[in-house]
C-alpha cells in the first residue's frame, strides 16, 4: 500500500505501521494483489 499525505508518498509492506492524523487529507493505492489492513481507534 502506498499512502500519500501532504504531498509525500510512502510505501508500506507487511508488518509496517502507518498513522494518519484525524481529518488528514490522504489517499492510498494498493498493489495488484490488494491488501488487508487493521484500523484501530480509541
Amino acid at each position: 500500500m502506498t499512502l500519500t499525505m501532504g504531498g509525500a508518498s510512502q510505501t508500506y509492506r507487511v508488518g509496517d505501521r502507518c498513522d494518519v492524523p484525524a481529518e488528514a487529507v490522504h489517499s492510498a493505492r494498493m498493489g495488484p494483489q490488494g491488501c488487508r489492513y487493521l484500523i484501530g481507534e480509541e
